[in-house]
This record gives C-alpha cells, sequence and structure tokens, in this order.
C-alpha cells in the first residue's frame, strides 16, 4: 500500500515505535476559506483522521476532506515536527525578563493548523469568563466586569503554554469525541517539544479547552460569593467587596488543582483607594486608557503628521493603539485617526 501503509503504521504505532506517543509536532493554522459549505455541527461521534487528510472529496460527511492535504504530505509533516525541521525560533528581548521564545510553524504546517483549528477547535464553545482570543471579546469585556470595585485581585499563571503538555491537548481532543489513535495524532500535530508552542495558531484555542473546568470552578466560587472572575490567556482577574480577600487561598488551590502554577511575584491585590489597573487598563470607576498613555499616543500622531519622512511601520502601530481608544475615548480616537489618516495619504 505504500505511503498509506505507512501512514496507517505511524497512527497505529507499529512503524518504528509507537508514534502515535511519541510524535512532537506544533501546527497552527487558519479555515480554509473556499466559502463552500457551512459550519459543521457537533456530533457525538467525529470521523478518523485519516478521512479529514484524505485527498478525495467526500461530500456527504461534512467533517471529510476538511484538512485537504493527502496522506503522503500528512507523513511527511509528521516526520518534519519530530525532526524539528518544520518550526522556526525566534527570541523576542524583554527589557529586565528573559526573551521570550516563539516557534512559527513553516508555512505548509501553519496552513494545516489553520483548518485544524477552524474546523475542530473553533467550533467548541467555551466558559463566558474566558475572553482572550474569543471572537467578539476583548480586553475591554474582560476589564469591563471589575469596574467600581472594592478590590481587584490579579493572578498570573506560570509559563501557561509550557505547561499545558501533549497529554493534555490529547485530553482535549478525547473530550471532543476524537477516538484514542487520532487524538493522539492530532495532540502532536498541535504540540511540540512536549507543550504548545507560542507562535501556533491553534496554541490560544487549546489553551483556552484545557481551561474550561478552571474557569467553570473560579466563576461558580466568584458567583457563590457575589464576586466576579474573568480571565484573559494567563491572567486571572477577581473583584468584589473586601471579603473577597478570603478567598484567595481557595483561588490558588484551584488553579494547582488544575494543573497550573501561580506566580506570586506578579499577584497583585488593588484597593478602590488607590490605581486599579488590568490589562493596561484603569477599572476604577469605568473602563478606561491611562491618560499618560494616551498623552504619549497622541504626542507621537502629532510628531508624525509634522514629519517629512512619516514612518510606516509606526503608523501601522499607532493605527492599532488608535483603534483601541475609540472604546473608551471615542471623540479623541476619532480626531487622532483623521489625522493617521492624512499622514497615510502623503506617503
Amino acid at each position: 500500500m505504500g505511503i498509506l501503509s505507512d501512514i496507517l503504521d505511524l497512527f497505529s504505532g507499529k512503524n518504528n515505535g509507537d508514534y502515535s506517543r511519541d510524535i512532537d509536532s506544533d501546527y497552527c493554522s487558519l479555515p480554509n476559506e473556499d466559502g463552500s459549505g457551512s459550519r459543521p455541527q457537533k456530533v457525538k461521534k467525529k470521523k478518523s483522521l485519516l478521512s479529514l487528510f484524505s485527498s478525495k472529496p467526500v461530500y456527504d460527511d461534512i467533517y471529510h476532506n476538511r484538512l485537504n492535504l493527502e496522506p503522503s504530505k500528512a507523513f511527511f509533516l509528521i516526520r518534519e515536527i519530530r525532526e524539528n525541521r518544520a518550526y522556526t525560533r525566534k527570541e523576542i528581548p524583554r527589557e529586565g525578563k528573559e526573551p521570550r521564545i516563539i516557534s512559527i510553524p513553516n508555512p505548509f504546517l501553519k496552513n494545516v493548523q489553520r483548518r485544524i483549528l477552524h474546523w475542530i477547535l473553533d467550533m467548541e464553545p467555551l466558559h463566558d469568563a474566558a475572553h482572550g482570543f474569543v471572537k467578539k471579546r476583548s480586553i475591554f469585556t474582560a476589564a469591563e466586569p471589575h469596574t467600581n470595585k472594592r478590590v481587584v485581585i490579579a493572578v498570573d499563571i506560570r509559563d501557561f503554554f509550557g505547561t499545558i503538555t501533549s497529554n493534555r491537548a490529547y485530553g482535549v481532543f478525547r473530550q471532543l469525541g476524537f477516538d484514542k489513535k487520532d487524538a493522539s495524532a492530532l495532540a502532536s500535530l498541535c504540540t511540540y517539544k512536549n507543550s504548545l508552542p507560542q507562535g501556533a495558531p491553534t496554541s490560544p484555542a487549546l489553551a483556552n479547552l484545557v481551561c474550561r473546568r478552571l474557569d467553570s470552578r473560579l466563576a461558580g466560587l466568584m458567583s457563590k460569593y457575589g464576586h466576579s472572575y474573568t480571565r484573559y490567556a494567563d491572567d486571572l482577574f477577581f473583584s468584589g467587596d473586601s471579603t473577597i480577600i478570603r478567598l484567595i487561598p481557595y483561588i490558588k488551590s484551584i488553579v494547582n488543582d488544575e494543573g497550573f502554577e501561580t506566580a506570586d511575584e506578579k499577584f497583585r491585590i488593588m484597593r478602590s483607594g488607590g490605581c486599579q489597573r488590568i490589562l493596561g487598563l484603569n477599572v476604577n470607576s469605568k473602563v478606561s486608557i491611562p491618560r499618560k498613555v494616551r498623552r504619549v499616543i497622541r504626542a507621537m500622531v502629532w510628531e508624525q503628521l509634522n514629519s517629512d519622512t512619516p514612518d510606516d511601520a509606526l503608523l501601522d502601530f499607532l493605527y492599532g493603539h488608535v483603534g483601541l481608544m475609540k472604546h473608551t475615548h471615542p471623540s479623541q480616537g476619532r480626531k487622532l485617526k483623521r489625522k493617521l489618516n492624512k499622514v497615510r495619504r502623503r506617503i
């Protein structure tokens, strides 16, 4: 049977050891935007992963052919991941901290991962407390429940993506209805060196799915005592009256019980008498961008407006920040955007 036989052996663990257990892979990708068909509905039993890789279109089952990947190419990608040839390592410097390590999948792998993200991961519901990397949610929706609160608590999870191992990713796919072999193969495609890689499109979605029980437990604890909880990626936020402080040991216990560790050096308790800031936003009375930040952005916009040689990359940066301002300071945001448009027309 050639390559197809090799792939069947690969997923069954017959060829050169049990690959279904030890394949390390990191796939990030988006959907195939061909506009055909509607999004698949959740079913109790999903089809074999090999049918997703099939090169023959089978239109009577919406789970067939969604990855649009020939078996020989699937085998090639898995081998590339195992032999550390599918990712490029990039270091992002951070002032006063160790550089952030980003693992960037090659274009072919990223395309496959995007389809896994679209046709599998993005179909699954998340807890209402999750706001990071979720459509129609943002840092603003994560911050809003914590306005006008006596006490706001910020908790950071240490090494968030690194803590989510291949086994935990495997557990997610098993919960989604895939059998053991297919769940193991999908987990291998979405992990690298036994963890979720930063830089893979599938990593944020998988992390949110792994955290569904964490979110449910923490939200339930807060709701029981009339407090609020939201999570944005690895940042957890809690708010309420002064009695919420007594729940801190229970918060840490739940986080540890769910397989994570809190970064105690980043733990913050913010009271209403001082500045309450989360995700770079003030939440004392309403969600707002700090005045100092707005002044810096305004000064940078004016500098570009009066410059004979505007910086195109800097303009993109400013457009992003001005776009954020429309949520909290719409009038000022509109004025600055008009100025940026004048600069852009001159380039």
